[in-house]
């Protein structure tokens, strides 16, 4: 627990040779682990004791690995990696980083940092099917990986989120046997990635991938990354959003009129009057299982007021994004989403038939069938 009396800076990467932060080598960085027991660090610091965290890695905490309480000190994040914190427990939102800015008295500050992994696992039986893993019905969460809420400025720089949200091995299901009513419908994930509530936001040069969402029933729900409420100011560019999913239904009862509209990798839902703008950003490859939502980005207006001034939107790319597609297609949409999100790694065959949980001869039909082209070749 950390109150501290004055502005505090805490740095890692020290290996006990370094007479000053400055001879730290390059890249060093010092882990703090929960061993997925206990949460590792809380702030709650009063206006102008800013505490600044550099090079450390915060991993395997439960509830937050981070939690900035509810208090009007600034917070600031270098080089810092958020990895693996993970809850089976119901509503688990902000697993890597928590925080309240006070009624914006308070600002929070990313810069390079990595977030990965941050997932909530809670599981149970599927009643009506295969027996494996799924999301429990009871799951209602706010921004799984990161939660912040009414900060005066939340700024967000050259960061990187990558497989946060719902793992690759899960689904959803109804949670009912007889109404086919559960999470996905009644019971919404907002931000399955980062939930940013009432609060400027400036989100520049960052890369979103290979993150995984739901689509809930329930109006407004969805979306990997969800902006919400008086954000006013916020500016969102030079941003990279690749390989995504959003899950849907997998209950045939649900008509596609009920689905929720607000998903995708981006979802912006102001409050009337606020103006947000996304400029020189590109969405690639995301997918949305659910047929009236998007892939790639959504702006949702209020039902009074002008909402998000749509004339300040800037140069937006979509790249095979927003379009609902067949299970074949959805199928050969996952695997190329993979493939652009893993472009960095050294990929083979074997790792994408992996990911996709099907048979290599069936993830080479549906490439032949849709694509025209081997998954090699794609590669």
């Amino acid at each position: 627990d950390l109150a501290p009396s004055t502005p505090v800076v805490i740095r890692g990467g020290f290996t006990g040779v370094e007479n000053a932060a400055t001879h730290r080598a390059e890249g060093a960085i010092s882990a703090l682990s929960g061993g997925g027991l206990v949460d590792l660090v809380s702030v709650n610091n009063a206006a102008g004791n800013t505490v600044t965290f550099e090079d450390l890695e915060f991993r395997e905490g439960t509830k937050h690995a981070v939690e900035k309480k509810k208090s009007a000190g600034d917070v600031v994040f270098r080089r810092c990696v958020f990895a693996d914190n993970s809850s089976a427990t119901e509503r688990g939102c902000g697993q890597a980083l928590a925080g309240d800015g006070a009624s914006k008295a308070a600002s929070l500050t990313l810069e390079d940092c990595v977030f990965r992994r941050n997932q909530n696992t809670n599981t149970t039986t599927d009643p009506g099917g295969d027996g494996g893993p799924r999301i429990d019905n009871n799951v209602y969460a706010y921004g799984i990986a990161v939660r912040l809420i009414s900060f005066a400025r939340v700024t967000i720089e050259r960061c990187t989120f990558e497989e946060n949200g719902i793992p690759f091995d899960h689904r959803l299901y109804g949670g009912s046997t007889t109404t086919g009513q559960g999470l996905g419908f009644w019971n919404p994930v907002y931000g399955s990635t980062m939930f940013i509530n009432d609060s400027r936001v400036t989100m520049r040069g960052c890369v979103v991938r290979a993150n995984r969402g739901s689509t809930p029933r329930a109006a407004y729900g969805g979306g990997v990354i969800y902006v919400n409420y008086a954000l006013d100011g916020t500016e969102i560019g030079n941003c990279l959003f690749v390989g995504n999913e959003e899950l849907g239904s997998t209950i045939s009862e649900v008509t596609p009129e009920n689905y929720a509209q607000w998903c995708g990798a981006l979802v912006l839902a102001p409050t009337a009057n606020c103006t947000a703008t996304v400029q020189n950003c590109t969405f690639a490859y995301n997918l949305s299982e659910t047929s009236r939502g998007a892939g790639a980005l959504s702006v949702r207006q209020p039902d009074l007021g002008n909402g998000v001034d749509r004339s300040a939107v800037g140069t937006v790319v979509v790249r095979d994004s927003t379009r609902a597609v067949p299970p074949a297609g959805a199928l050969v949409t996952r695997a190329l989403a993979f493939i652009a999100a893993n472009a960095g790694h050294r990929l083979n065959v074997e790792d994408v038939v992996r990911h996709l949980g099907v048979s290599r001869r069936l993830a080479d039909l549906r490439f032949r069938q849709i694509r025209k082209t081997s998954i090699l070749d794609a590669i």
